[in-house]
Parts: structure tokens; sequence; C-alpha cells
């Protein structure tokens, strides 16, 4: 069993701009980052160039083992992010190499790194930097703040496509993975002879065995080094690396008396020799890759698979190297073919993440198939949205492929998914395309066409369909794109969300509609984009909030930060932000000084997610609450009372000082009446959230000696009264002292029309 991995608690900062360093007119602050961006650029193109002499001295398939052997390989259940807040040695630097690797032929070579190690990471480091700061070289012709916007939404897109490259949890890839191709399959069948599902399965298979050889190795060098003689040395070096030549008394002595019969320096001499073997571990020869397959491939098939698949050396020579950094032809065939049947790649622990592009490679040159995977993805998107909110909405009614016509124009559309669960209206319209090569390097047109295709459009339909339901009368009658007839009581429906998922992972892009909007990608404004999250996101939003309520809550209080507030972090940064504070961040959520940096927040959420798929019990990251605050919201959940989503609603705005807060008037009060100190029959607490531009309102009413009908009455006193205007929900819970109820005895709300932050009031019901 793998080790566990450790919880982990992140610190988010909240920056406020001091103004008084900033520069005051807005061209000396673009002419500030033009400065920066030059001499970064310069550093870049100096140092990137040099790369290549690496490989005129070294055996490229020796430096990318060696690489990948001490700068990318950790201990098992550590994260070297939460370690040191940062990879010394990140996934793109290894692609950038082995594609360098592939631009002239293999170095004939057995010089070994040794001292020049250090050197050669701290320039692949010092690259790594100017690759961020040369985006701030700003083209002269860009000079409104329009266009600077524009240009900063481009860089963001190529940031997040340089430094990120998991897309899901690794569960989850293989599960995606596994239905396309399953799906797939017939079609592969009939071009290819075989399926590709074993193809996927065998990578990790390939994956685990590089990991045993990485381990093997490491083990036989560390028993070598402990040895004690020089004659033990020499013993157990040439029986651990058998395809060595056996030395005689004479050489031995020879080598011993070179190195001084210091045994330190020997041992030292061989670690260096045994690197010379590393690239024996991510080698696998046609033969063996078809060993592992449990003869669903042939060897013939294996090599005509891994043949698409690679490049050989010199093959890149004339490829542009810029292009390396963003879009790397490794991502898409990411092995070196070393002869006939030998396959050789540093990126086996990328595989993973590069498989959908994987995917497209192999079918790209059949463009039915390719036809049939896009139509196949996007019906993939659909059903898979429409089984997890079956699975997270069981009360629900759902209906997926809805057909309506507009009364005015009389023009047919469709929904993709409704779900409607009391109140609350969930829109869901899904959009299965994939960022091009073009829009990852910031190709202007078409990365806002990209973007314009997986969030303007969404936010178009599902709005529009918002529009018409709320126009209609009561009953309005329906029906599927399969041709089902229904008809939907609306009636009960008071608030409309709606949300947009993606099948691709578009991270702090995907996240933050203001970017789209300062960059010009869209004329629209809020609220007139729509959330927009990835599919494998939203799986892991739903598996750690454990109520509808609060995934509803989730979801339009994730839109309601997305307006208001200036932050850095993708959607798992965004959830374990939301389990800290549930959005509820007072007066400062309207504050334009302040900055969220979220980034690596979802650290927080790592080891649930990937302890519980390693079958280790770990406990479920949960929202920040007090225990009485959990037990209510639980016992709402379960006795499921006319207005329990609308109750945890507003219990879910309050964050957890205000929760410690409300609570400590209540018992205070409670003490008071016990004692005997109050001087009224009846007595409650008031408690307003601090948000005075959403507000809500608390209201504990501890009582002893009252019948239910008196009960009731000043029940309904204090919410008719006591209601400060603007109040967006009033909760009063109840509690009879006498017979000790918990968490309450009974409930009351009274609710605004616009529940909802005043910002979306126009997709509010009528």
């Amino acid at each position: 069993m793998r080790p566990a991995r450790r919880n982990v608690k992140m610190k988010h900062f909240a920056y406020e701009f001091d103004q008084k360093n900033i520069p005051d007119s807005f061209e000396e602050r673009v002419n500030v980052l033009r400065k920066i961006g030059k001499q970064a650029k310069k550093d870049f193109e100096e140092k990137y160039s040099h790369l290549s002499s690496w490989f005129r001295d070294y055996d490229a398939l020796y430096l990318l083992s060696y690489c990948v052997y001490y700068f990318s390989t950790y201990e098992a259940g550590l994260d070297e992010e939460v370690e040191k807040g940062h990879l010394e040695f990140p996934p793109h630097f290894q692609e950038i190499l082995q594609a360098f690797s592939l631009c002239t032929e293999q170095a004939v070579t057995t010089r070994p790194l040794r001292d020049q190690a250090e050197p050669f990471k701290k320039e692949m480091r010092e690259i790594g930097d100017a690759m961020l700061w040369k985006m701030f070289d700003i083209p002269e012709n860009i000079s409104t703040e329009k266009e600077i916007n524009a240009y900063n939404l481009r860089t963001e897109m190529m940031t997040h496509t340089l430094a990120i490259r998991g897309w899901a949890y690794d569960h989850q890839i293989k599960n995606v993975l596994a239905d396309l191709c399953e799906l797939l399959a017939d079609d592969c069948i009939k071009a290819f002879g075989f399926s590709l599902a074993p193809l996927f399965k065998l990578l990790y298979v390939l994956l685990d065995k590089v990991n045993d050889r990485i381990n093997v190795h490491r083990d036989k060098v560390n028993n070598i080094l402990t040895l004690i003689s020089y004659d033990q040395v020499f013993d157990a070096y040439e029986k651990e690396f058998p395809h060595l030549a056996i030395s005689d008394k004479k050489t031995r002595e020879r080598i011993w008396e070179h190195f001084g019969k210091n045994l330190n320096y020997m041992r030292f001499a061989v670690l260096s020799h045994s690197d010379l073997c590393l690239d024996k571990i991510f080698t696998f020869s046609a033969e063996e890759i078809a060993a592992y397959t449990d003869d669903q491939f042939s060897k013939d098939q294996i090599i005509f698979i891994f043949d698409k698949l690679s490049y050989r050396f010199k093959e890149l020579k004339d490829f542009n190297k810029e292009y390396f950094v963003l879009d790397n032809p490794m991502h898409s065939r990411p092995f070196i073919k070393l002869d006939d049947e030998n396959y050789f790649s540093s990126l086996w622990s990328h595989l993973p993440n590069l498989s959908i592009r994987l995917l497209e490679t192999l079918i790209e040159g059949d463009p039915g198939l390719k036809s049939k995977f896009n139509q196949v993805k996007a019906d993939y998107l659909e059903k898979q949205i429409q089984k997890l909110f079956k699975e997270n909405f069981p009360d629900a009614q759902i209906f997926s492929g809805t057909q309506w016509r507009d009364p005015v124009s009389y023009q047919q559309f469709e929904n993709d998914l409704l779900v409607v669960q009391g109140p609350f209206a969930i829109i869901v319209e899904c959009k299965s395309g994939l960022p091009t090569p073009a829009a990852k390097r910031g190709a202007p047109e078409r990365l806002f066409k990209t973007l314009q295709s997986l969030v303007e459009e969404p936010s178009e339909q599902a709005l529009r369909f918002i529009e018409f339901l709320k126009r209609t009368d009561n009953t309005v009658n329906l029906s599927t794109k399969n041709g089902k007839k229904f008809s939907l009581d609306k009636s009960g429906i008071r608030y409309f969300i709606p949300l947009g998922i993606t099948f691709a992972q578009l991270a702090a892009i995907g996240t933050n509609l203001k970017l789209l909007i300062d960059a010009g990608v869209t004329d629209k404004c809020i609220p007139d984009l729509i959330t927009s999250i990835n599919l494998t996101d939203l799986q892991i939003i739903f598996d750690i909030l454990d109520s509808p309520a609060q995934r509803i809550h989730y979801l339009q209080k994730r839109r309601e930060f997305e307006v208001h507030n200036k932050f850095s972090g993708d959607e798992m940064d965004l959830l374990a932000f939301y389990l800290d504070t549930g959005f509820n961040l007072g007066k400062c959520e309207f504050e334009e000084t302040w900055f969220y940096n979220l980034n690596m927040k979802s650290k927080e959420i790592d080891p649930y997610i990937l302890n519980k798929e390693a079958g280790i019990e770990t406990s479920r990251p949960e929202l920040l609450m007090t225990k009485w605050w959990k037990d209510i919201l639980y016992s709402l959940k379960m006795r499921k009372s006319e207005t329990w989503l609308e109750s945890s609603y507003i219990l879910l705005n309050f964050h957890h000082e205000e929760q410690k807060g409300f609570e400590k008037m209540y018992n205070e009060l409670v003490g008071q009446i016990k004692e005997a100190k109050t001087t009224h029959k009846h007595n409650w607490v008031i408690f307003s959230s601090v948000n005075p531009h959403r507000r809500f309102m608390l209201y504990a009413y501890p009582y002893i000696d009252t019948d239910i009908k008196e009960r009731n009455l000043m029940i309904e006193d204090i919410l008719t009264h006591d209601i400060p205007e603007n109040t967006k929900g009033a909760l009063l819970i109840a509690v009879n002292l006498d017979k000790q109820h918990y968490p309450y005895s009974a409930l009351a709300t009274r609710l605004s029309a616009e529940l909802f932050d005043s910002n979306f009031s126009a997709i509010r019901a009528n």
C-alpha cells in the first residue's frame, strides 16, 4: 500500500495594494513592466540557446535520465511544492530538455555530469524565471489599458500552459480515458485492428515498472556504498550491474591506487559510473512492452503505436524552439525511438496528464475517427454531468436535453441539463471543446475564439433559457431531444443558478470571468457571464460538499465571489478557500483594494482525494463550522421541511467567527433565562451578517413555559417587526429549554424575493 499523504494547511494571503509605491501614470507603470520584460527576454534568449550545448557535451539519454532520477524523483507520500513552496525542477523543464535533445544527433560520450549538475540545474531555474518575466515585454503597439489587459490574458494562458500539467487527479484521468476509449472501441478496431483502451492501461503499467526500476537501482547503489573494503565494492558493483566486465586483481589494485586508496573517492566514482546506466531505467523494447499487455497487443502493433508517439534524434532540428516552451511537441509524441524496436522517454510520469493529447495523436490521421471522437466527447460530457447531478441531488427533478422554442423569434433551442431542487433551478450548459495548440501559445484570435466558445456561448444559452422560463406560465410544456414530452411545474422555482461545464481544464482563466471582460474577449458584463467549471473539478466539489444545500450554496457564492473579488487560483484552490470561509468575507468582499492569492490552497484537498483512492482511511475536508451549525444543517437535511434549502442557504452565509459570536449571545441569554434574570417573558437574540450588501439575519428564541400556539405567535411577531430593510433572508431558531431540544425545536424563515446578491437579480424568477 502506498504511504498516506499527510494533511496540510496552506496559508492564503489577502493583499491590500500600496498605492504609494506604484507610479502615478498608466504609461509609467507599463514602462516599468517593459523594462523588466526586455531584460528577461535578453536573459532568456542567451540562456535558452545555450541549452543545445549540453547535448553536444553529454549523451542525451544520460542527461535526460539524470534529471529525472536526481531532480524529479521524491519519496513516496511527499509533495515538494508543499514542503518547499515550489518545484525546483518543474515538469516543463524536463519536456523542454527532451525536445532539445531531438534537435541534434545523440552525442557519443560517457562524460559524467559530476560537479556540473548544480550549475546545470541553476541554469534551468534561471531559464524558467526568464520565461515568466519576459512575458512583460509588452509590444510597443499595445498602449491602451484594454489592449494591455488583453495581452495580460494571453500571458496568463501561456503561464498556465507553461507551469500546469495536471488537468485532473490520476484516478479521474484513468476513468475518463477508459470511458472514451470504450466508446471509440468499435471504430478503433475497424481503423487499427485493436481497441485503444488497453493501451492507456499499459502506459500506467510501464510507469509502475519505471518506478520499480528506479527503486531497484537506488537500492543497488546504496547497498554498494555501505561496503567497507574496495574488494567488496568491486564484487558488489560487478554483481549488481552484470553488463560490466569482470575485473582481475591487478586491475582492481591499479584503480585502487588511482583513487589514493581512499574508499570515499572510490564510492563517488562508482556512483558516477552507475549513473551511466540510468537510461536503461527509462527504456523498453517493443517485445518487453508487448509482454506486459497479456497478449492484447502483438509486438508489431506495439511498434505501430509507439512509432506514432515517437520522434527520432535530429527529427526536430527545424522545429521552432520557442514552441518548446508553450506547445511542446513532446505533449503529443513523448517517446524517443532509439532503433527498430527500442523506445526511451524521460516523461513517463507526465503521460497521464498528456493522455488526451496522445489519444488525439493516434486518431488524427483518420478524419472519420477524429470526427467520431469529437461527438463521443460531447455526448460523454453531457451524460457524465447528468449522472453526477442525479447522484448528488437524489431528490431533484432532472431533465436532460430539453428543447424549447422562443415565443418571439420562434427559434428552437436546447438546454443540456435542468436540475430543479425545491425553489432552486440549476441550468447547466456543457462544452466539450479543448484549447488548440495555437491558443495555448497565446495566439490572440485562436485564444479569444476558444474562450468565447467555452465561456461566452454557454452563458448565452443558459441565460436565454432562464428568461424563457421566467416569462412562461407556472406550467410549461417541453420536450427532450429524444422526443419525450413533459410538463414542468415552475410555480415553486424562485431562484436560478446558471452553470457552464467544460471538458477542458482552463485553470485560472476559467475561474476568473473578470479577466475575460477586462481583456476584451467579450463585450458582455456581469451578470451576462456564468460560472464555468471543469467536469473533473465538479466531481471533486460534489464529493467534498456533503449535501445538496452546500452544493447549491457553493455554486451561487462561487459566482458572487468571482464577480466582486480579484484573486489568483484555480477551481480546487477556490474550493479549499470555500471550506475555510464559505466565501463569506464580510465588508472586504466589496472593497476593490484587496487581492486574494489562493495559489496552492488546493494542496489541503490533495491528501483526502489521493488517500481515498489508495484505500487509505482519511477524514473528508469539511466546511469550517461550529458543532451547533453542523447539527442544525444536518437536521435540516434529514427532516427536509418545506424551506429547508432556504434555511440552509441562510445559515451557510455566516462565517465561522459570526457563528461563534451568535452562539455566545445565545448562550448568555439562556444563562440569564435559567437564572431568572430577564425582565420579560419572551426574549430573543438578534444577529446580522457583517456584509451590508448581502444582509442575512439570525434570531435565537429560547423559551420556557410556552404552549405551541403562543410560541408561534411570538415567532411571527419577531419576524414581522424586527427585520431591517434590504434583508435577503432571516432565520429564527426556536429552542424549548424545558424539553432541552437539540439542535432546535422549531425554525422559521422570512425570505426576500432576492435571496442572492443583487447583481444577479436579473436571473431571479418573477
